[in-house]
Order: structure tokens, then C-alpha cells, then sequence
């Protein structure tokens, strides 16, 4: 839910982002969105007006292509960053 009370639409007016930019995951409430410095420093509060509900996820516009032409590619991005965290942790 949005602050005023109405479940999030990904379409605009009211999500002020171009749709070629982003890919929406309904079934796991992510939002995989093409990154940049503006929108990392901004992310907590466009997550909390536009996203509430929903996990905003930063990345280049390659994965985004790949999202939009294969759907099914979500299990291997997450499985890349698994493995990236867990390289990190060791």
C-alpha cells in the first residue's frame, strides 16, 4: 500500500517512472528498476510513496532487457547475487 491507504499501479500518472525502465515482479513484490546516482540516493523514499509493499531492486539497463525478453531470467539474477553475497561474506 501507498501512504494514502491505495494498493501501488505501475502505470502512469501514478508511478512517475517510464515503464521501458523497470520490470515488476507481482509474485515475489519486487521492482527491478534501471539504476543511477539520482535514484539511489532518493530510493527509500520512492519506495515508500510509490513501491510500499514492494522491494525496489537498483540495476543496469541490460538486466532490464533481459527481464522484459525473458521473464524466467529473475531466478538466475537472484541466484548471481546469492552467490555474490556469499563470496563477500567469506
Amino acid at each position: 500500500m501507498r501512504k494514502d491507504s491505495t494498493p501501488p499501479t505501475f502505470k502512469r500518472p501514478n508511478f512517475p517512472f517510464h515503464e521501458c525502465n523497470y520490470w515488476v515482479d507481482h509474485e515475489a513484490k519486487e521492482i527491478w528498476m534501471k539504476g543511477s546516482f539520482a535514484l539511489s540516493m532518493g530510493r527509500k523514499q520512492i519506495q515508500e510513496q510509490h513501491c510500499a509493499g514492494y522491494t525496489l531492486h537498483l540495476v543496469t539497463r541490460d538486466i532490464i532487457d533481459k527481464l522484459k525478453a525473458d521473464p524466467d531470467y529473475i531466478y538466475e539474477l537472484k541466484q548471481i547475487i546469492k552467490e555474490r553475497k556469499d563470496a563477500k561474506e567469506e
